[in-house]
């Protein structure tokens, strides 16, 4: 009598598969393409179907407590040491500067985000008060808004508005007549949204 591909189990003269009723799921499982054509079979069973849809989630956070899922979670942790990694890419230049520069807008929301850079080279290199950095910053912030004005063609108004704080948005879609500027600065090296900001109070 012939066995199972997988197991001693003995297969009955009717089974074609060639893997008993223990085995057939895991190897069901992974063949070419089986995977993909699960996901597609339930992504149209729970379309349009909140029932079904709560269904699986509920099914999902059933295994995820499951003494098997957090006996694997845990193996999968002191197997693959998944702390070093986070602590490597931490450790990136790159994500050290976004960190860096992150938090440096929370405790500076005044500070323009590309002025950043001026703003820590006159309080760290020059030594300047922190006070008259902020002062010098927003005169820096003035002097390129009207200069914006001023390649736009408008006329500045006799009392020049105190300037607008906090951090941008990026801007969803530039207006037409304001294409030719915005496509200057971010050739110069601007950030998108800084270059909204400025022409949204050149305008």
């Amino acid at each position: 009598m012939a066995t199972c591909k997988d197991c001693p189990a003995e297969l009955s003269q009717r089974n074609t598969s060639g893997y008993c009723r223990k085995c057939i799921g895991r190897a069901v499982w992974k063949k070419p393409g089986f995977r993909e054509k699960q996901r597609r079979g339930i992504k149209r069973a729970i379309h349009g179907d909140p029932a079904t849809l709560e269904k699986y989630r509920e099914n999902a956070r059933k295994a995820a407590k499951s003494p098997a899922a957090a006996k694997a979670r845990k193996e999968r942790w002191h197997r693959e040491r998944v702390w070093e990694q986070g602590n490597l890419a931490a450790r990136a230049p790159e994500v050290r500067e976004r960190a860096g520069r992150a938090t440096a807008l929370t405790r500076l929301p005044w500070c323009p985000p590309h002025l950043l850079d001026l703003y820590r080279d006159l309080t760290r290199t020059k030594r300047i008060p922190a006070d008259e950095a902020k002062q010098m910053v927003l005169e820096q912030e003035a002097a390129e808004i009207a200069a914006v004005r001023r390649r736009m063609g408008f006329e500045e108004p006799e009392e020049a508005p105190a300037p607008v704080l906090g951090r941008p948005q990026v801007w969803p879609d530039c207006p037409e007549e304001l294409r030719p500027e915005y496509e200057r600065l971010r050739r110069k090296g601007v950030r998108s949204e800084d270059a909204r900001r400025l022409l949204e109070k050149a305008a």
